[in-house]
């Protein structure tokens, strides 16, 4: 199945909560066999 995150900032280098949160939950469900991609409004 695919999963499509959105986030409003580009969180690879976040320090905020919903850029861990989001991060934590792509990782996770990559795991368990998801196919997840993550779009933000920033490059």
């Amino acid at each position: 199945m695919k999963i499509l995150l959105i986030q409003h900032l580009y969180f690879l280098n976040g320090i905020g909560g919903t850029e861990k949160i989001c991060s934590t939950l792509a990782n996770i469900l990559s795991t368990n066999g998801y196919v997840v991609e993550i779009a933000t409004n920033e490059t």
